[in-house]
C-alpha cells in the first residue's frame, strides 16, 4: 500500500486552487520541483487522491510497466513524497473476523461495532480488477445478525449470498451458510433441502453429510440419519477420531 506524504497531500489540496493559501502553494511548488518525468507526474496525480495498492496504482496509470512503476515509486519514497506500508500490516480481514466472532460470543457490543466497521470498510478484492467479494460480505453480515438474534435479517443475507458466485469457479466454504442457519433456527425441512442441494453439487462438501444426519435426527428419521452419518465417516477416513463430529456420528450410528 502506498500512501501520499503529508507534503503531497497538502500540495494536492492546493491545486484547488486558493491564491491566498500561501502554505499550500509553497507545498505545491516544492512537490513540482521534484516531479519531472511523465510517469512520476501521473503517479503523483493518482496518489494525490489517496492511498493505493501497487496493482490498483498500475491499473490507474495507463501504459506504465511493472518495472517503471517500481522505479518511480522508489524515487518518490526516496524523496519522502510517498510512504510504502505492507498491506498485511494494515489489515488482515481473517484476523479481524476471528476477533469479531469472539466478541460476538462474549457480547462485547462496543468491540463488535468497532471490529465490524473495520471489517466492512476493508474487505479485499479477491482478484486483481474484480469487484469486492459480495458473497463473503453477505456471509459476514448474516452471521453477525444470527449471533445478535436477528433471524430474519440473517436469513435474508444468507439467501442473498447464495445468489453470488464464489470468487473462483466451483463451490466455496460459505455454500452451507443458509443450511446451517436453518438448522440452528429449527427450520429442519428447509435445512434438509439445502444440504441435499449442496451434496448434489459436491458430494464431498465439508460436514454437509454430518449436518444432514443431525437434521434427520431432529425429525426422528433414524435410517436416513444413520445413512448420512455413515457417508460422513466414509468420506473422511483420515479425520481426527477424537473430533466432536466423528464422536457424535459414531455414537448416533451405534444407538
Amino acid at each position: 500500500m502506498y500512501k501520499p506524504s503529508n507534503r503531497l497531500a497538502k500540495a494536492a489540496i492546493a491545486t484547488g486552487h486558493d491564491p491566498e493559501d500561501h502554505e499550500g502553494c509553497k507545498a505545491l511548488a516544492s512537490v513540482l520541483s521534484q516531479v519531472g518525468d511523465k510517469w512520476t507526474i501521473l503517479v503523483v496525480g493518482v496518489l494525490s487522491l489517496g492511498s493505493s495498492r501497487f496493482n490498483a496504482l498500475q491499473r490507474a496509470v495507463p501504459g506504465i510497466s511493472h518495472r517503471m512503476l517500481t522505479h518511480t515509486l522508489r524515487g518518490l519514497e526516496r524523496d519522502s513524497l510517498v510512504k510504502r506500508t505492507a498491506f498485511a500490516e494494515i489489515f488482515n480481514h481473517t484476523s479481524v473476523w476471528s476477533s469479531l466472532r469472539l466478541a460476538l460470543a462474549k457480547h462485547q457490543n462496543d468491540r463488535i461495532a468497532a471490529l465490524g466497521k473495520r471489517l466492512f470498510e476493508n474487505l479485499p478484492n479477491p482478484e486483481r480488477g474484480t469487484a469486492r467479494n459480495l458473497r463473503m460480505e453477505l456471509y459476514y453480515r448474516g452471521t453477525i445478525e444470527l449471533n445478535n438474534g436477528d433471524a430474519q435479517g440473517a436469513l435474508t443475507h444468507f439467501r442473498s449470498a447464495m445468489q453470488h458466485m464464489p470468487t473462483a469457479s466451483g463451490i466455496d466454504l460459505h455454500e452451507d451458510c443458509l443450511a446451517n442457519a436453518y438448522l440452528e433456527l429449527g427450520m429442519v425441512p428447509e435445512a434438509i433441502g439445502e444440504y441435499q442441494r449442496i451434496l448434489k453439487l459436491n458430494p464431498n462438501y465439508p460436514l454437509a453429510y454430518f449436518h444432514l444426519g443431525q437434521a434427520f435426527q431432529k425429525q426422528h428419521r433414524r435410517p436416513e440419519a444413520v445413512a448420512a452419518f455413515r457417508h460422513f465417516l466414509e468420506a473422511n477416513p483420515t479425520a481426527d477420531q477424537d473430533s466432536p463430529q466423528v464422536i457424535e456420528a459414531r455414537r448416533s450410528i451405534a444407538k
